[in-house]
């Protein structure tokens, strides 16, 4: 969510501002509500897996080649996961394979754009 504060301050684009703060409230709420919970849980991993994706790809418009490339796959790869997901369309990754198969590219988008932004002689486009 301290990531979306920061890109809004400086691009000032409400939007990306709103997909951070969801992600973030849903990736707080899957580690506060435990599988134990799982009505309220579920609620907050669906957030989580939704916004996530979603903030990839607005934030292939912060970014430049060949981020921009790669961070989008990710986010298609998160989003097209989550979808077959959600249709029970496990196939051999069975599923815990395949919520792994669409988190695992979020998380690595966080860290891909993370070090994008920490570069100093990269300007993100505005």
């Amino acid at each position: 969510m301290f990531a979306g504060f920061v890109l809004f301050r400086d691009h000032a684009r409400r939007w990306i501002l709103a997909l951070f703060v969801l992600a973030g409230i849903g990736a707080m709420g899957v580690g506060i509500f435990t599988l134990n919970t799982p009505g309220i849980h579920g609620i907050f991993a669906l957030t989580a897996f939704v916004f996530t994706p979603l903030e990839a790809l607005a934030c292939t418009r912060l970014s430049m080649p060949p981020i921009k490339q790669l961070i989008s796959v990710l986010g298609i790869w998160a989003l097209a996961g989550l979808v077959l997901h959600v249709l029970e369309i496990n196939g051999p990754l069975g599923e815990g394979g395949m919520e792994r198969f669409f988190v695992y590219p979020s998380l690595l988008f966080l860290l891909v754009f993370g070090g994008y932004l920490m570069n100093p002689g990269v300007r993100s486009s505005s």
